[in-house]
């Protein structure tokens, strides 16, 4: 069993005050296996406006953040949309599945879903096919979970090309770019290119996303 699959070892790092948002810096050996990942969490009701970065090497991990720290987070201020902070209930399925039930059954339902389909996929063992059902995971979560109070949103990217991609689609005119992120087209894909071999870039890009680049959807 991942030590990543029980809330034991979540609740671990929430003792140690880990920021699980923060974008640590990869291990050399872990570049090309950096996975990054974009949570928003929107509370039109409370002013709330949460956009988070984060990177991961192990889609195990990925999972396991998505299942017992970002869901949680999400639902909770889904069922409580007059939050104004970021709470993270770390507790065991079970006790979440109770919760969710003192809300209408329409919304738990849902809820219990999302979990069943992230628990489901401790099954597949191969490192490229878990990740894969999990990108595939975030495109339905982020066509599902938007109202006029609350939205959620979870991006997951597996190079950072494909963030430079994502943030070219947002961006339709070159002057719009620039005021954004500080660069044109042309940095913004070289940056993204050489964080795998420049230091200095990559310590660059991750501040520039967590500093720079918030709302993505």
């Amino acid at each position: 069993m991942s030590p990543y699959q029980t809330h034991y070892y979540w609740e671990h790092q929430l003792e140690k005050n880990h920021s699980f948002w923060k974008p640590i810096m990869p291990a050399e050996q872990d570049l090309s296996q950096s996975i990054f990942v974009h949570t928003a969490i929107v509370g039109y009701q409370a002013n709330l406006l949460d956009f988070n970065w984060t990177c991961y090497s192990e889609p195990a991990k990925l999972l396991g953040f998505l299942q017992y720290i970002y869901l949680p987070a999400a639902f909770y201020h889904w069922l409580n949309p007059e939050e104004e902070n970021v709470l993270i209930p770390l507790i065991q399925a079970q006790e979440l599945a109770e919760y969710f039930q003192e809300f209408p059954i329409n919304r738990q339902e849902k809820m219990a879903k999302e979990l069943a389909v992230l628990q489901s996929f401790w099954e597949i063992e191969d490192p490229a096919s878990l990740l894969k059902v999990l990108i595939e995971f975030a495109e339905k979560f982020n066509q599902t979970w938007q109202s006029s109070n609350l939205n959620l949103g979870i991006h997951i990217f597996a190079h950072t090309s494909e963030i430079a991609e994502h943030l070219l689609k947002l961006s339709e005119f070159p002057e719009i770019l620039i005021e954004d992120f500080g660069m044109n087209e042309i940095e913004l894909k070289k940056m993204c290119a050489e964080f795998y071999t420049n230091k200095m870039i990559r310590r660059n890009f991750l501040s520039l996303l967590q500093n720079r680049i918030g709302c993505i959807t």
